[in-house]
């Protein structure tokens, strides 16, 4: 746990699953009375799933055996809050999506398809809490990068997936986030170098090229988050981190990019 007011850490570490098989691919988003994890859940004998569970402002458990979200082998999870429920979303033979209630019961009768095919990699959310709409992002291990809107129900928007980038080389070297401002989406990636792209409410993108940032080559890693007014890209680079800040119109704010760190070492 870490203290908001000093941003020192808690001397509690907070067991969230405590089961034996290989877990990977965590997601975490926080409500406004707990938080739910999601993550990947590999056995060596029995079934793979999606797995949750909850914690409450104390740092208390609230899922003692879990919450089983889906009941299949799965390579990422992601999860975020839409206002009113939380948004997971992972990915196997192509991209899935179910609504969990703050008390942990699973929404809707089965999952929503949001993506056919196409060997989905990792998997990425962003929930607008202003319209409950949610963005999930993708990686396909071509390479691509695409994505598709679900509303606060649940229900796919867009049958067709929105085409965002086409790295070259498999898509387990691109690194992708998204977040989301307003009504509206940002999705950042690295394809050697550090891109976005604005994602309207309405699924439309503003400029089909995306926002190429300047000296952002060799990009490593990369991290997207808003405010009510602006948003801020960060990537890694050899031994820095930069970033710079965008508008809601995609416009980039900064001349150069604002130094955040270095290192003697790589950062990821």
């Amino acid at each position: 746990t870490v203290d908001p007011a000093t941003g020192a850490l808690g001397g509690q570490t907070i067991l969230v699953s405590t089961a034996t098989s290989k877990q990977f691919g965590i997601g975490v988003a926080c409500g406004t009375s707990e938080c739910l994890a999601a993550w990947s859940d590999n056995p060596p004998s029995g079934s793979a799933a999606v797995r949750g569970g909850r914690v409450d402002p104390a740092g208390n458990m609230l899922d003692a055996q879990g919450i089983t979200i889906a009941s299949q082998q799965v390579s990422s999870a992601a999860v975020a809050w839409n206002g009113a429920n939380y948004v997971v979303a992972w990915a196997n033979a192509h991209v899935e999506a179910r609504l969990v209630a703050p008390t942990g019961t699973l929404l809707g009768t089965t999952a929503t398809q949001v993506s056919n095919g196409s060997l989905p990699w990792r998997v990425f959310v962003a929930s607008s809490t202003s319209t409950g709409t949610s963005l999930v992002a993708w990686q396909l291990e071509s390479g691509a990068i695409q994505a598709a809107r679900i509303d606060a129900l649940g229900t796919l928007l867009d049958t067709a997936p929105i085409p965002l980038a086409t790295c070259s080389g498999s898509g387990l070297d691109n690194p992708v986030a998204v977040a989301a401002r307003g009504a509206d989406f940002i999705v950042a990636w690295v394809c050697g170098k550090a891109s976005a792209q604005i994602v309207k409410g309405d699924g439309t993108l503003p400029d089909p090229t995306g926002i190429p940032f300047p000296a952002a080559t060799n990009a490593g890693g990369v991290g997207v988050a808003c405010d009510p007014v602006n948003c801020m890209v960060a990537w890694a680079l050899t031994t820095d981190v930069a970033a710079f800040r965008v508008a809601p119109d995609g416009t980039i704010l900064d001349a150069t990019p604002i130094a955040l760190g270095t290192a003697v070492s790589d950062f990821e």
